[in-house]
């Protein structure tokens, strides 16, 4: 296996290939928008990536872990809203880059780490419109959008509201389904800068 050079840890999956060929531009990776945006993903992608925790004082470790869950969530997702333009996606239309599947096996998961569902009825009445749909769908038991769930929790804890304590909320429980979703929006990331720059490769003959 190519050890990957320390310039490039915690990039994106074959993040070389672009970082020396960005003089080609977008199209030939099959990349949407400018080489700034590509850059830009990169920077996110990179924040999230090497995102391990939070520091406090007086603050349990329980509590603690459940912050730092939070926040990679939102790194994550933030790195996942600047990629999904690139690949002529958004949160809407991402449900097509997985598999039915991986889909269900999110979904299972997130059921299995929250079997009170205790924070999902929790983000669910104080989420906003455009994604309390899915969540409803979600804690009844039918197909949603997966992306709109992590959706969800980002967005109630960046107004504030959503705290690994809230209203009984478990912060072991928080912790591991943020740490579910972070999973799953790595997985797609991954996979699709990756399947791009092996495809660039393939074409034009690159070791």
């Amino acid at each position: 296996m190519p050890i990957t050079p320390l310039k490039y840890a915690s990039y994106p999956p074959l993040w070389a290939v672009w970082d020396q060929h960005t003089r080609a531009g977008t199209a030939p990776f099959h990349l949407c928008g400018r080489v700034g945006d590509v850059n830009r993903f990169g920077a996110r992608y990179r924040a999230a990536r090497s995102f391990r925790e939070v520091n406090f004082e007086s603050i349990s470790p329980a509590t603690a872990a459940g912050y730092s869950a939070l926040l990679r969530v939102l790194l994550v997702y933030s790195a996942l809203e600047s990629f999904l333009p690139l690949v002529g996606a958004s949160t809407t239309t991402a449900k097509r880059l997985l598999t039915s599947a991986e889909t269900q096996v999110f979904f299972t998961d997130l059921h299995n780490a929250d079997t009170a569902v205790t924070t999902f009825n929790f983000v669910q009445s104080h989420c906003k419109r455009q994604v309390r749909r899915d969540v409803d769908l979600f804690l009844a038991g039918k197909p949603c959008n997966p992306f709109n769930l992590p959706a969800a929790v980002r967005h109630v804890f960046a107004h504030g509201i959503l705290t690994p304590n809230a209203a009984g909320v478990d912060p072991a429980v928080l912790a591991n389904i943020c740490s579910i979703s972070s999973d799953l929006l790595f997985l797609v990331m991954d996979r699709e800068f990756e399947k791009r720059m092996k495809r660039f490769k393939l074409t034009f003959g690159l070791p």
